[in-house]
């Protein structure tokens, strides 16, 4: 990035908005707030589409300043921020500056902001889109009428290594496009010859390509594997026959180095996801088994292989059964991309594809924008509050479907959170001030009035948080999860069954807990950020919340 500061500077002295199309490893997340704090923005506010990032590269960028995170660099996630008086830049998902919004439609806080990795195009990102849009919209107008602009950002960056940079500058009225190319260093690419069967086919043989290469690699200089995977469980899966297979390796090898196996993947603690990042031990090789979160923003040091299954569980909202349901789908070209962009970032490296260069070719060129395959409800309740009456009016980079829109509508129609005619009820504007989904929020605000509020921010809790229950490991910790199910089940469903196990775990003397959660095939850390957000919730309810029914 250093060889792009005199042209971004001279883009940023001539527009309000900059698009940085800047191939993988260039320095977009960590450089650019650098370059804008340096350029005289005081306030600089980077969004990332999931909190590993974010909290990734504010530390990162803490460390190249030789600071601490939480002072002149800090972050915040959803449940989770370190920010003080003292920060200037700031880290964020797309969610958290989206809420930020809402308290603030001017976001005052910050005199520049960058969109990164656009190319994502999460539903709060397009949200935020709209709306950036329109505040630089409005200050343009000011200042041509007044000749003087109102508080709030002056300068956008928006950022990506494989958006459509055209259309994002179309949409930004022509705003100037910088290309930022960095020094890659080769990369051998591995393509199977035909499809793998199944899922558990194409886990098998990820795995069988990591230990060829733990078996074939020196253990120095770093040769770390990144693997990537479709979710938690299929990474604890998959973790827990690593670990039996590199023993068993080692038993018969004693040369090898360590394997040390490391998951990742975005319910995981802050101080468990450093590990990820942290130089490994001498004579130690790290094996990364990551969902997709690993694909964007993130360097992990001493990455020489990339193994790429080729798939994602990607969220679609069916508007017929009135669910969102996860399903696992092929990976978009951009993906592949950004996967193999993981490797020969340090060194050369070596980006093996379980599947085809016919397959590859066969998939679609982006993921789909999630705006047009998930629930629209929240992001129409917060489009509410922030004053937004006619959300399909809305300047979108693409526009939702109208039907989406209306069944998003009916939805906060039905739980009282907008009027018949559409408008924001009391009990609305208190749903959108809350960080859940609707139909948590309004849940939550309901047993306010029932006086059962303690029981239902622990249910919402649990819904926000990581699966308690074990289920992946050795036979013994399986079986234990199995009998404290069994021990636990409500008659009244999984809610229930879980809010069972979250009491039982309050009851336990807080130095026996994780023994007790061992003893029993349930996750420590689940219950520990359930509890954290329990704590935030109820600290977060309004007094004197009344709902407002529909009309029969």
């Amino acid at each position: 990035m250093d060889s792009t500061r005199a042209e971004l500077s001279s883009a940023l002295a001539n527009g309000d908005v900059v698009i940085v199309q800047g191939d993988t490893g260039c320095g977009k997340t960590t450089q650019l707030p650098q370059l804008l704090l340096s350029a005289g923005y005081s306030r600089v506010c980077i969004t990332q589409p999931r909190r590993v990032a974010a909290i990734a590269a504010a530390r990162r960028v803490a460390s190249e300043r030789s600071g601490c995170v939480g002072g002149e660099v800090g972050y915040a996630v959803r449940f989770e921020q370190k920010c003080s008086s003292s920060t200037r830049i700031k880290y964020v998902t797309d969610g958290v500056l989206l809420r930020e919004a809402i308290a603030d439609p001017c976001l005052c806080a910050y005199d520049a902001l960058v969109l990164d990795e656009a190319h994502e195009r999460s539903l709060n990102t397009d949200v935020l889109f709209a709306l950036v849009k329109r505040l630089l919209s409005h200050r343009r107008e000011k200042l041509l009428i007044e000749g003087e602009a109102p508080a709030g950002p002056q300068r956008l960056i928006i950022a990506s290594a494989t958006m459509d940079a055209d259309h994002f500058s179309q949409y930004f009225w022509g705003a100037r496009i910088l290309r930022v190319h960095s020094q890659m260093h080769e990369v051998n690419f591995f393509h199977v010859a035909k499809a793998l069967p199944s899922d558990a086919a194409r886990v098998e043989a990820a795995l069988d390509v990591a230990m060829r290469l733990h078996c074939e690699w020196p253990a120095t200089p770093s040769h770390d594997i990144l693997l990537f995977l479709t979710g938690q469980e299929e990474i604890s899966t998959a973790a827990h026959a690593a670990r039996l297979l590199s023993a068993q390796v080692r038993a018969e090898r004693p040369h090898l180095p360590e394997l040390l196996v490391l998951p990742l993947h975005a319910s995981l603690p802050s101080a468990e996801q450093a590990r990820v990042f942290a130089s490994p031990p001498l004579e130690t090789r790290k094996l990364v088994l990551a969902t997709n979160i690993a694909e964007t923003s993130l360097t992990i040091v001493g990455v020489r292989a990339v193994i790429d299954p080729g798939v994602v569980k990607e969220k679609h909202f069916d508007r017929e059964r009135g669910m969102e349901l996860l399903s696992v789908v092929p990976i978009s070209q951009s993906a592949a991309r950004q996967r193999a962009g993981r490797a020969g970032r340090t060194a050369s490296g070596e980006v093996w594809r379980l599947y085809s260069e016919e397959q590859l070719a066969a998939m679609p060129a982006a993921q789909l924008p999630e705006i047009h395959r998930t629930n629209l409800a929240n992001a129409v309740l917060s489009l509410k509050l922030m004053g937004v009456t006619h959300t399909l009016q809305l300047d979108w980079l693409d526009a939702p479907e109208p039907k989406a829109l209306v069944h998003a509508t009916k939805q906060l129609y039905v739980l009282g959170a907008l009027t018949a005619e559409g408008e924001l009820t009391s009990l609305g504007a208190a749903m959108a001030r809350l960080p859940l989904e609707p139909t948590l929020s309004r849940t939550l605000l309901r047993a306010v009035e029932l006086r059962c509020a303690d029981s239902a921010a622990s249910i919402c809790a649990l819904a926000c948080s990581e699966d308690v229950f074990c289920r992946a490991g050795p036979p013994e910790l399986l079986l234990a999860a199995d009998a404290a199910r069994a021990r636990l089940e409500s008659s009244d469903g999984e809610q229930m069954t879980l809010f069972n196990v979250f009491e039982e775990w309050r009851q336990v003397a807080e130095a026996r807990r994780d023994t007790w959660c061992a003893e029993n095939g349930l996750q420590a850390r689940a219950l520990r950020m359930a509890e954290d957000v329990r704590l935030q919730l109820l600290g977060m309810l309004p007094k004197g919340v009344t709902a407002a029914a529909p009309d029969a």
